[in-house]
């Protein structure tokens, strides 16, 4: 396993083993003696919002434009986008139900969607009745949210190599679908969002897992919180 796997899996072991000393089902917390991995995993291009924000508008007339919103503003997992299916999408109450895609059993959740992104999504729908009278009898109605022109699923391998492509098209540094995900996650942790409401957010089973995978976000914060806090003490 990778560094950053094993780092992730001791903060997990480690948590578990915390409650445990508190129900006092066991005597002290082992892993306190545990050794992480010496050294670090080579930090990945994370998109600042302006970036995200480029690509946004880059594909603001892309016919899976509201796609690509919903990816950015929800962190959601390439096997959840192609897996989403209307019957999921609640534009009236501006709500999402994630829980089709087989890998992430463990991660069904309901969150809610910005004003702007119903908006598009709407707009997609519309769009999508549009193509199925197009397609006529060709139309194959899969019920997904994201389909092809006539009506079938995409597929996770195609969203991959049409992100890649959208981004080179937007000259912006070359990440993984899966980037967007820790664009997004990142943008709510140094805006001050609760770990817990991340975590919930993007489908992680555990806070724990949130904080392994973006600790290094908060450090980078850590003087601003020092500054804050003097400044409540010290105000009077």
């Amino acid at each position: 396993m990778s560094q950053r796997t094993v780092r992730i899996q001791l903060v997990i072991i480690h948590a578990a083993l915390k409650d445990a000393v508190d129900w006092d089902l066991v005597p002290r917390n082992v892993a306190d003696k545990a050794d992480p991995p010496a050294g670090r995993s080579k930090e990945k291009e994370i998109w600042s919002p302006e970036q995200v924000r480029a690509f946004l508008n880059h594909c603001a007339g892309d016919r899976l434009a509201a796609m690509w919103r919903l990816a950015a503003m929800t962190g959601v997992r390439r096997g959840e986008i192609a897996a989403l299916s209307w019957a999921d999408v609640d534009l009236d109450g501006g709500l999402v139900t994630l829980w089709r895609d087989p890998k992430t059993r463990t991660s069904k959740r309901t969150i809610s969607l910005d004003a702007v992104t119903v908006a598009a999504m709407k707009a997609h729908k519309t769009r999508q009745a549009t193509e199925r009278l197009a397609a006529g009898p060709l139309w194959q109605n899969s019920g997904a949210a994201f389909t092809m022109e006539d009506g079938r699923s995409v597929a996770t391998d195609y969203l991959t190599r049409l992100f890649g492509r959208k981004v080179i098209e937007a000259g912006l540094p070359v990440i993984t679908l899966h980037g967007l995900r820790h664009a997004y996650a990142t943008m709510l942790l140094r805006a001050g969002e609760p770990i817990r409401v991340v975590s919930q957010r993007i489908g992680h089973a555990t806070p724990n897992i949130t904080l392994a995978v973006y600790a290094h976000v908060l450090p980078g914060d850590d003087s601003r919180a020092a500054q804050r806090g003097a400044a409540l003490l010290d105000q009077g």
